[in-house]
């Protein structure tokens, strides 16, 4: 395993460039070997118990180094964090020993669950106190300093009283954590509040800088017609981007430095070209560095105390008070912009708070798009964009892990009635989707082989209790659901599929590297949930039996040692008294 201070110093001198780890890539990487300075995951993309996610980021952990960086800390939010997510990242940066742990200057969780987005923070004492508070307990508990990500910014709040950099700056002091210097970002944000990028960087604190994000963006306005940046990650780094980089690291020397591009994800050359162009800036800087003469500090927002264009002064409030307005208005766009949330100007922005509401809704519509694909085929995707919308609604996540999320659509599928009523299938192929999705990220095992079952007697065999694979599901259906997922599931156009066929009762499991599923023979499923329960083989089998006295056990042994669905952790046969 490469030495990351090889690619990390403290000085930076060998400083190399990374781009974020995706899974169309992960090939690509293990094939070409590229020669790239490091990749970077999100935390909560890995929490799964295992899977091909871990398989991969093992193989290129093993030659390249990572960076890890949260989305689901909420560093910045008004209540204790959650100590599960702490406890479950800190599993994560001990299993890949990363290089960077990064978080945002941000929160995302209150009473509702988790929002999906990273939402902004008023730079108040209040606030600064419940950072430094949330970012000590962090760290103490990976046992390693954080990398706080400054934030991009479509409002800001009205009753801060400090500047943005001021407010980074007091909590690197306070708490002693490390910066992620996200240079598009400081474009956005420094667009959306009427500021000038360059003096944001003379005021930021660059010497605790240990890591810089380059990304995309897009450039709207508002109802007002004034800037409107989105950071969208969905597009090259924009040339305002490169140069503000150029200047930080004049100022700052070569610093590892990240492509991040998390939609609309391009092939890997493209990629490819954007680090090398990152490393390119960070030799002809280096070569040549001379440090600009400081500029003079302009304001970097409007003051928060007396908003720019009249607007009006809002007496702080308490954390919980403002977040739990921020929350219920991002849930309902019925509801006004709460107060005290301003543009440039001091004029608050109903556009501007919808980058917001879009962000949480599309980015928890996409999740279930991703994670039922047959479904999305089958009622297209205008009608499941409005069945997702009434779910995220009504269900929003509890947890920030996304694979988590959506554990219920299959039963709010089965209860919407404009579903249902002419696809009375769909909610079994949705939980066939579910139990795929939650196969996918079981942990690892090793299934019973073909050999070791053979080496026992008849009567050893008929006593002997097994266990499932962790992987292992069971999905049970009047409709020939596995034949309508395969069909939907395929390239080309969908194959017309006979509904008065019979039902589908379908085994899922991941023996290795990927998912299997397969249509069970009679009474299958009766036999594999007797045994899940802790019933011997013969046990197991009365119990098909009486459902079915069709079944047979040479068959069905068979098929679930070949689909690794066994496994037994000490081999010894049960004692019963009854016999073959």
């Amino acid at each position: 395993m490469n030495d990351v201070s090889t690619f990390f110093p403290c000085n930076a001198q060998f400083a190399r460039a990374g781009v974020g780890l995706k899974p169309e890539h992960y090939r690509a990487i293990l094939d070409t070997l590229p020669d790239m300075g490091f990749f970077e995951v999100h935390a909560e993309n890995y929490m799964g118990a295992g899977g091909p996610p871990h398989r991969y980021l093992t193989a290129i952990r093993e030659r390249y180094p990572l960076s890890i960086h949260g989305v689901g800390l909420s560093i910045g939010t008004d209540r204790p964090l959650a100590r599960d997510h702490i406890l479950r990242l800190k599993g994560v940066v001990d299993r890949y020993q990363p290089a960077f742990v990064s978080e945002h200057l941000a929160w995302s969780t209150h009473d509702a669950g988790f929002l999906n987005d990273l939402l902004p923070v008023p730079y108040t004492k209040e606030a600064l106190a419940r950072v430094v508070s949330h970012i000590d307990e962090v760290q103490e508990t990976l046992g390693r300093q954080l990398l706080l990500e400054n934030p991009s910014t479509y409002l800001a709040f009205a009753e801060s009283t400090l500047s943005e950099t001021d407010f980074i700056a007091a909590v690197v002091k306070r708490s002693g954590c490390a910066l992620l210097l996200d240079v598009n970002n400081v474009i956005v944000a420094s667009a959306n509040q009427g500021g000038d990028p360059i003096a944001y960087l003379e005021a930021y604190p660059l010497d605790h800088v240990r890591q810089i994000h380059l990304a995309g963006h897009l450039q709207e306005a508002d109802e007002f017609d004034r800037a409107l940046l989105i950071d969208t990650h969905d597009r090259e780094v924009g040339p305002n981007v490169w140069n503000l980089y150029r200047h930080a690291i004049r100022r700052t020397g070569p610093v590892p430095t990240l492509i991040e591009w998390d939609a609309n994800v391009p092939a890997w050359p493209v990629l490819m070209a954007e680090a090398t162009q990152a490393e390119k800036i960070m030799l002809e800087e280096a070569t040549g560095r001379r440090r600009p003469p400081r500029l003079h500090r302009a304001p970097c927002r409007p003051s928060a105390t007396a908003p720019s264009g009249g607007g009006v002064l809002v007496r702080p409030e308490s954390f919980f008070r403002r977040q739990a307005a921020f929350c219920d208005a991002l849930l309902d766009p019925a509801l006004a912009v709460p107060e005290g949330l301003v543009g440039p100007d001091g004029k608050s922005s109903v556009r501007r708070f919808n980058v917001y509401r879009n962000n949480v809704i599309a980015g928890l519509t996409g999740t279930l798009e991703a994670a039922f694909p047959a479904v999305v085929r089958i009622v297209g995707d205008e009608f499941f964009a409005a069945m997702a919308r009434t779910y995220v609604a009504n269900h929003p996540p509890t947890s920030p892990v996304m694979l988590d999320y959506g554990g219920g659509f299959p039963d709010f599928v089965d209860a919407f009635k404009p579903a249902v009523t002419s696809l009375p299938y769909l909610p079994d192929v949705a939980r066939l989707e579910r139990a795929w999705l939650e196969a996918y990220h079981a942990a690892e095992t090793q299934p019973l082989s073909a050999e070791v079952l053979a080496a026992f007697s008849a009567q050893d065999l008929m006593n002997l209790r097994v266990e499932l694979n962790p992987s292992l599901r069971i999905v049970c259906s009047p409709f020939p659901v596995l034949t309508l997922w395969k069909t939907n599931i395929a390239d080309g156009e969908p194959a017309w599929v006979d509904l008065d066929a019979g039902g589908q009762d379908v085994l899922v499991a991941r023996p290795g590297a990927d998912v299997v599923l397969r249509s069970l023979p009679l009474s299958g499923a009766v036999f594999i949930q007797a045994l899940g329960r802790g019933l011997c083989v013969l046990d197991a089998m009365e119990q098909a039996v009486t459902a079915d006295d069709r079944f047979d056990l040479a068959i069905n042994l068979a098929g679930l040692v070949e689909m690794g669905a066994l496994i037994t952790p000490d081999l010894q046969p049960s004692r019963s008294t009854q016999s073959w």
